[in-house]
């Protein structure tokens, strides 16, 4: 199964508001439409920094994160959901985002939350994976030899 993103939907100029975008902790049996500006939306209370509402009963507690710098969220969509598990699968892009609300159950999002500390990963992978220059590999290796 190959999976294929509609390349010219990716120009399209269709910034979502950050508040929009979230990343809940719980799996919705559903695919399809949603009344979330009544039951959702409408419950979020914020103050500087948190932000709070519920699901289902259970409370949440949420943050708004950036993307790091150079990355872009994009919000996909799939027209036709194929038959089999082994059929191609077709995308389009229908939004793009550099922030989203993240939610924890319950608690207050930390820096200790795995969706945080991911968000420092290209950070990280860049640092580790940038060339070393001649100049600081001979730094290093004369403060090693003493």
């Amino acid at each position: 199964m190959a999976v294929y993103v509609d390349r010219t939907s990716l120009e399209i100029d269709n910034e979502e508001d950050p508040s929009r975008i979230c990343s809940i902790p719980c799996k919705i049996g559903h695919d399809g439409e949603a009344n979330v500006d009544k039951y959702f939306y409408s419950t979020i209370s914020k103050t500087d920094a948190d932000m709070s509402s519920s699901f289902r009963g259970r409370g949440l507690n949420g943050k708004h994160l950036d993307l790091p710098d150079g990355y872009t969220g994009i919000v996909l969509k799939e027209d036709k959901k194929p038959f089999l598990e082994e059929e191609d699968r077709h995308f389009k892009v229908t939004h793009k985002f550099n922030k989203f609300t993240y939610w924890n159950w319950d608690c207050l999002p930390s820096s200790n939350d795995a969706m945080i500390k991911s968000m420092l990963w290209p950070t990280i992978a860049k640092a580790i994976h940038s060339p070393i220059s001649t100049e600081s590999s001979q730094h290093s290796s004369t403060n090693g030899s003493r």
